[in-house]
């Protein structure tokens, strides 16, 4: 019963998640919006479908695969509003030293809370007794969502050519550079632990 109402939710906050587009649609409007919604559409979306339902539910029907995809939904989840937040702020307010570090104590208070609170709330509620393989699992699937978020935002920054522009590149060569190391990492870890994650 209960794993029924975990299912139920998990589609439930799957299917409300085009209020996020309206909302893009609604304060930045045009193609602009939509680019900005492509990170959500892959990292809370798409692939937390696949793993949490189409694996989890269809195929498998298995709660490792069901909290797989918790994990990836709210850690894509909270990394998309995160980074959508320092665009927002980024392009259309001054950054300043205050925010910065406001929003990286954010980002590690929220990183460090989730396999504290979240993941064994998850297991609570499926009445699970993880093994020590599985709990490994989660983590592994924490780094993937973590990753997964990073490169489709990436990508994001790329279409909206805020970080490739062809004048900033030419300029500074040391920012293609991280640029680019940052996106063959991501592609190459990304896979690396959701392999790890699903042995």
């Amino acid at each position: 019963m209960r794993t029924t109402a975990l299912d139920t939710a998990f589609l439930f906050l799957l299917a409300s998640s085009g209020l996020i587009f309206s909302s893009l649609n609604v304060t930045i409007g045009g193609k602009n919006g939509f680019v900005l919604y492509v990170p959500f559409l892959f990292s809370g979306f798409l692939f937390p479908f696949y793993i949490g339902f189409l694996r989890g539910v269809v195929e498998f029907d298995s709660d490792i695969e069901r909290i797989r995809g918790w994990i990836y939904l709210l850690v894509g989840s909270f990394l998309y509003l995160f980074n959508l937040s320092f665009i927002m702020i980024r392009d259309y307010l001054q950054i300043n030293d205050t925010i910065r570090i406001l929003m990286l104590v954010i980002y590690i208070v929220g990183w460090y809370l989730f396999p504290k609170r979240v993941i064994p709330w998850l297991v609570r509620v499926t009445q699970l007794h993880p093994s020590q393989t599985d709990v490994s699992r989660f983590r592994n699937t924490q780094l993937a969502a973590f990753f997964l978020s990073g490169l489709v935002f990436l990508f994001e920054e790329t279409i909206r050519g805020r970080t490739l522009a062809i004048t900033h590149l030419a300029s500074d060569p040391v920012a293609f550079l991280t640029f680019a190391l940052s996106i063959v990492m991501c592609l190459a870890l990304f896979p690396l632990f959701e392999m790890k994650a699903r042995r």
